[in-house]
């Protein structure tokens, strides 16, 4: 006989039915059925079975709950919870009450819980601790806490060693953890999952971790800024560090797009009505064929209907704009198929296509965004300035309430995202130094001439020149000074600097009126070709320009890793895998490496 997990001999199934033979049952146990009532099972004392020839059954006995078992020995009583679903009835013999199925005992409750676990799901993940492991008794506080301590160091060493949580199910460990220390139970994968949940990193934690990373590569210094999603640990921690913060832009959007159309909520309605729709026909091949023939019949492509992914806001547009694009073969295939659901009706049709020309501009950005290996932050605020302009353009075409209020929360919203956009600096002087945008891009003249001052005082600065002070009053002198060859050396200093800080505004104005690139060259292309003409400008370019729009792709530099760090090079030390993902995200075009 073969158990559940292919060891043989470990699991006897019973027959169910008296009358019915059981050829893998032993002739003791022909016709066993387990009797028990309906309430709970006991949480104290012990349950005996003994096979009643009379009535041919297992007749189960709640025995003196202080009675010793004789199966265990006085050290290693029965404290795990599964002893409420098994029964021992014989020295090696198991019956579950549940299924009525005999395991064999080998004196640890490993073979319990897997049975628990692969026949009972619902009752094994019901379970205080998911698996039914072995629990301080209650009333010892000295024994929990030395719990406490032994899950809290073993989460250490799964997440110190990154070790998969499934470690606590590997049946070799739990035997070496037993013979280690038979009173403590091993926490469940659930439970290991939870508590690392609990154990969130802070700021301190991360900032250590990003200090050590800038060390290690000699980065101190040279970081112009740290792109994130929306967790508040990074921006804390590059707070710590003293290096500026940009938001991921791609997150940005759709939390913006995620939090208005909650502010929408007569298309929730339409929405629902879709997934039934879409829904139907994904899961129906009579009703695809159906659609399918009339989409023919139509004169149309046959295309299959885009299904709602979850709550990515994407997959509700493109599963919408699928139904509408459709909906005279929608209507017609369900009305021949007499489907319990209805198409959309007229005015769900109108308000879906109002929010959808709402949210079109949203959507255009997000797929240039994907299709982009590499965004720069130089396109943050003129894409921000375009989904503005867009929106204002499509506020005379709405009149449907709901629509008027998606589009007014979007306004509101890339109107404060814009405004904050131009006031981060790093952003402000990568789209300044954008030779295909410049000032142009800018919502506000203001903002604009602000950056161009900003980049001016810089450029001074690294020139070793700041902008010139206000010369102080020439003191009045009767004749000869002691002062006047340090005087003439001062006034040759503020010339240099004003020499400098001149040249510095020329070049910015001579590059500000110069031809605009198109949109579609490489803005890094025009630095290098134009380096000894905007000598200054040129090397704020290198330094901006290789700021990204989206943290996306440093999770793909990491997702890599996997290509690098291979079963046949799995000797590579971290610090040659870190250099060849550095190498290879620069060779392929993702960074400034020449």
């Amino acid at each position: 006989m073969t158990s559940e997990e292919g060891e043989p001999g470990h699991e006897t199934p019973l027959c169910r039915d008296p009358g019915a033979p059981c050829a893998a049952a032993s002739p003791d146990l022909k016709r066993v059925k387990l009797e028990r009532d309906a309430s709970p099972a006991p949480s104290s004392g012990r349950l005996s079975a003994d096979y009643d020839h009379s009535v041919g059954r297992l007749v189960v006995v709640k025995e003196d709950p202080f009675a010793p078992d004789p199966s265990v020995s006085a050290g290693n009583q029965k404290h795990s919870r599964v002893w409420e679903v098994f029964t021992l009835f014989a020295n090696n013999k198991l019956m579950c009450s549940l299924c009525g199925t005999v395991l064999s005992y080998h004196k640890n409750t490993s073979g319990m819980v897997r049975h628990l676990r692969v026949k009972h799901a619902e009752q094994y993940d019901a379970a205080p601790d998911g698996d039914g492991a072995a629990r301080p008794a209650p009333g010892d506080p000295a024994r929990a806490a030395r719990k406490r301590t032994l899950d809290e160091a073993l989460l250490d060493v799964i997440t110190g060693d990154c070790q998969p949580f499934s470690l606590v199910e590997d049946e070799g460990f739990r035997n070496f953890v037993t013979l280690l220390d038979p009173r403590y139970a091993l926490p469940s994968r659930k439970t290991l999952k939870s508590m690392a949940a609990g154990r969130p990193p802070t700021s301190a934690h991360v900032s250590e971790a990003l200090g050590g990373v800038l060390a290690a590569w000699d980065l101190r210094g040279k970081v112009t800024a740290v792109v994130t999603g929306d967790a508040e640990v990074v921006p804390a921690a590059a707070r710590r560090l003293d290096l500026p913060h940009l938001p991921c832009f791609a997150r940005a959007l759709d939390s913006l797009v995620a939090g208005a159309l909650r502010h929408a909520p007569e298309l929730d309605a339409v929405r629902a009505k879709a997934r039934a729709i879409v829904g139907l026909f994904r899961a129906c091949p009579a009703a695809r064929e159906k659609l399918a023939r009339i989409q023919g019949q139509l004169g149309g492509p046959r295309l299959k209907l885009p299904k709602e992914a979850g709550a990515r806001w994407g997959s509700t547009y493109e599963m919408l704009r699928g139904l509408l694009a459709q909906k005279e073969g929608v209507a017609a295939a369900l009305a021949a198929l007499r489907a319990d659901v209805g198409p959309l009706t007229a005015p769900e049709c109108d308000l879906a296509g109002q929010c959808l020309g709402v949210l079109e501009p949203f959507h255009t950005a997000a797929a240039e965004l994907a299709s982009e290996p590499r965004v720069a932050a130089s396109k943050v605020i003129p894409l921000t300035k375009m989904l503005q302009r867009a929106l204002e353009q499509r506020r005379r075409r709405v009149s449907h309430r709901a629509a008027a209020a998606l589009l007014a929360e979007l306004e509101a919203g890339v109107r404060s995202r814009g405004a904050e956009a131009e006031r981060a600096r790093p952003l402000a002087a990568s789209t300044l130094l954008d030779p295909r945008f410049k000032v142009l891009a800018f919502g506000s003249s203001d903002s604009a001439q602000e950056a161009v001052r900003l980049l001016v005082g810089e450029c001074c600065s690294r020139a070793g020149a700041p902008p010139p002070a206000p010369a102080p009053p020439a003191a009045a002198a009767a004749g000869p000074s002691l002062w006047e060859e340090f005087d003439s050396r001062v006034r040759e200093t503020q010339r240099a600097r004003g020499s400098a800080a001149a040249e510095a505004a020329v070049e910015m104005q001579r590059y500000v009126g110069d031809a605009y690139l198109a949109r579609a060259a490489d803005p890094l292309g025009y630095w290098a070709a134009n380096s000894a003409k905007y000598p200054g400008l040129a090397r704020l370019a290198y330094k901006y320009l290789g700021l990204p729009a989206a943290a996306v792709p440093g999770h793909q530099v990491f997702s890599k890793s996997g290509d690098v760090l291979r079963a046949r090079r799995s000797r590579l030390r971290s610090g040659a895998v870190q250099q060849v993902l550095f190498l290879n995200h620069n060779a392929s075009g993702g960074g400034l490496l020449r």
